[in-house]
Order: C-alpha cells, then sequence, then structure tokens
C-alpha cells in the first residue's frame, strides 16, 4: 500500500557527537572488501550499500544519526574505494548480490536492517527476495525495477563524459556542483573529498571506471525479473524517492509501493537521484524513523 511516511520532527546533525570509526577489510567471495564500521557490536545491524560511483563514507551523516539504536556499517563493493578491483575490469549486479550476502554471513551481522542507493538499492531488491533470512527490513533510495529514460541517458552521458583527474579538490567541486543544483554543498565537499585520492597526474576517482560496465545490463529483461523479486518481498520496505528524481519516476515509485507486500513511500522534497547530498537532513531522519 502507499501511505506517505510520518511528518519529520526538527532535528539537527551536528547535536549528535561524532563516534570514531574504524577502517576495516574482509575476504569474500576471493576477493578483498573494504568497509567502515562505526561500532557498538551490541547494537542492531544497518548495512549501508552505496551507487555505482560510491564509496562508504558517503554514509558518514547518516551513521551519525543512526548509531544510537544501531550499528551502522559500509562496505565498499569490489571495484569501488579501497576494495579490491577485477583484473578483467568487468563487474556484474549478481556477484554484488553475492558479495554483500557473503559479507553480511562471514561478519554474522544477519538477520540486518539493510540500505541500498541507486545500484546498491537493486543489490537490496535482489539480495532481500533471494535470501530473505538476512534481510530484516529494507530501504531502497532513487531506484527501482523500471527507470526513466532521462535519468538512465544522464548517467551513462556522466560515466562517459566525466573527467577522470581533477587538479585540486576545489575542481572536482564545483564539476560537482555543476551536475546537482539541489545539492548541500557541505554534504557535496564531503562526498567528494572521500571519492578522490591522488595520483601521478592529480586527483584520480576511487572506483575503477570498468564498474560503468554494469550499466550495460540496465535494460532488456532486467526489469521483469527485478518486479518478480520485488513483488516477493515480505520484509517491512521503505522506498524514498527525490522528489525531481528523474531515474526513479514518481508513477513507478508509486507502483512499487502498492505492488510490494509491505511497502511504505517518502518523496523527499527539494531532491533529485542523489537525495541522502540534496536534502541529507530530512533523509536521515526519514530513515531513522523507519528502522525506529
Amino acid at each position: 500500500m502507499w501511505r506517505v511516511w510520518p511528518s519529520i520532527r526538527h532535528w539537527r546533525y551536528e547535536k549528535i557527537p561524532k563516534q570514531p570509526f574504524e577502517d576495516r577489510f574482509i575476504e569474500v567471495n576471493g576477493t578483498t572488501l573494504h568497509y567502515v564500521d562505526w561500532g557498538a557490536d551490541e547494537r542492531k545491524p544497518f548495512v549501508m550499500l552505496h551507487g555505482i560511483h560510491g564509496h562508504a563514507r558517503e554514509w558518514d551523516r547518516l551513521a551519525e544519526a543512526t548509531r544510537a539504536t544501531h550499528r551502522p556499517v559500509a562496505p565498499e563493493m569490489r571495484g569501488h574505494g579501497d576494495s579490491a578491483r577485477n583484473a578483467s575490469g568487468e563487474y556484474s549486479i549478481l556477484k554484488y548480490v553475492e558479495d554483500v550476502g557473503a559479507f553480511i554471513s562471514e561478519l554474522d551481522l544477519g538477520p540486518v536492517s539493510l540500505m541500498g542507493h541507486s545500484l546498491g538499492g537493486i543489490i537490496g531488491i535482489a539480495l532481500a527476495a533471494m535470501v530473505p533470512d538476512a534481510v530484516e527490513r529494507l530501504i531502497i533510495v532513487d531506484i527501482g525495477p523500471d527507470l526513466g529514460e532521462e535519468g538512465m541517458n544522464s548517467i551513462r552521458e556522466s560515466a562517459g563524459s566525466r573527467p577522470r583527474v581533477f587538479a585540486d579538490l576545489d575542481s572536482a567541486y564545483q564539476w560537482a556542483l555543476e551536475g546537482d543544483s539541489l545539492a548541500d554543498e557541505s554534504e557535496m565537499r564531503h562526498r567528494i573529498q572521500h571519492g578522490l585520492k591522488p595520483g601521478p597526474d592529480g586527483l584520480e576517482w576511487r572506483y575503477d571506471p570498468g564498474v560503468d560496465t554494469i550499466l550495460d545490463s540496465a535494460d532488456g529483461d532486467g526489469s521483469s525479473m527485478l518486479w518478480g523479486l520485488w513483488s516477493s518481498i515480505a520484509q517491512p520496505t521503505l522506498i524514498i524517492r527525490g522528489d525531481q528524481s528523474d531515474l526513479l519516476t514518481s508513477e513507478s515509485a508509486q507502483q512499487m509501493a502498492a505492488i510490494g507486500q509491505n511497502a511504505s513511500l517518502v518523496e523527499v522534497p527539494n531532491s533529485g537521484h542523489l537525495v541522502p547530498v540534496d536534502n541529507p537532513e530530512f533523509f536521515c531522519e526519514t530513515v531513522r524513523g523507519f528502522l525506529s
């Protein structure tokens, strides 16, 4: 059923004392994954999955917002951040799903609350449907079985045209803001800062350019398969959509909420596809409310 989430309470990120995190590594499926763990092992695990060009540190603000009740953990998928690259330079959604399932199993985290943005949301849908014992609650951020053509074209264009090297952080930051006029500036700077690393010619992205091969599987039979997986998910599920997103359209999001067995929909105001960056305060409070 489509229902609007309760109204957002006033809350400020700055009021929550910062919690030290730990960088850790784990071997799963024959590869090394890096992950960030905000501690408190005795609390309920909350696993956060980034998108196709993302990284673990983009969840710092959300980890601060949820650590009072949960143990936030953010893996970096193979080919991203400090996780290992595939020698072939090719990546698949199925392998990512297997990696996240093995990650949860190896750390004995399950059942977890699982959230995924964009590509991470596709992984979350597949894992919750295929391994339901691993996922207790599910949050899908601005992604679904049907993707808007305009949004997909924008992602493909960005993947093919984005600079590989920047002279400095400010030039990277300005490039990012040009592509997202809705962004919270401090949140975008944080995302970009931790998404780059020093290279021989300047600052380089902390992901393998080969991850863009994932975009080749975004069409074809994938939609019908994802709708089948989506309709089988019985866990409490929250769909979060940016109200100005051209990737997850309002019609598709409402269809997801109607078909989902136990799904709710929230549309975040003043947000595009990068909901956590565009309206971070509303986003964090929405996630906190659902986890509670």
